[in-house]
């Protein structure tokens, strides 16, 4: 968990996950894949912090912590001012997407 701007390698990994959510939408509704994606998301940071932790205990102690983490971040993508705070200028689109 990092305060430091993106690297071109961080909008390569977004780019690779949005244009494979963008041919998804080609079969399935916009809001099904926003709903996978936004599970799949969890279930990844989830095995993050529990990969990062020793014991079960400390994955109980920093469940908040994390979830709180999370939740900055996503408001902080989906709102201007996110932007500013984070360092992100703009969001780069992929194939005129995202």
């Amino acid at each position: 968990m990092s305060n430091e701007s993106p690297t071109p390698e961080f909008w390569e990994r977004a780019d690779a996950i949005i244009g494979l959510a963008n041919e998804q939408c080609k079969d399935a509704q916009n809001s099904k894949v926003s709903t996978s994606l936004i599970y799949a998301s969890a279930r990844f940071c989830s095995f993050i912090v529990a990969n990062n932790s020793e014991r079960m205990t400390e994955i109980k102690s920093n469940k908040n912590d994390a979830v709180n983490y999370f939740t900055e971040q996503f408001h902080s993508t989906l709102w201007p001012e996110g932007f500013v705070s984070t360092g992100l200028k703009q969001m780069p689109s992929v194939n005129g997407y995202g």
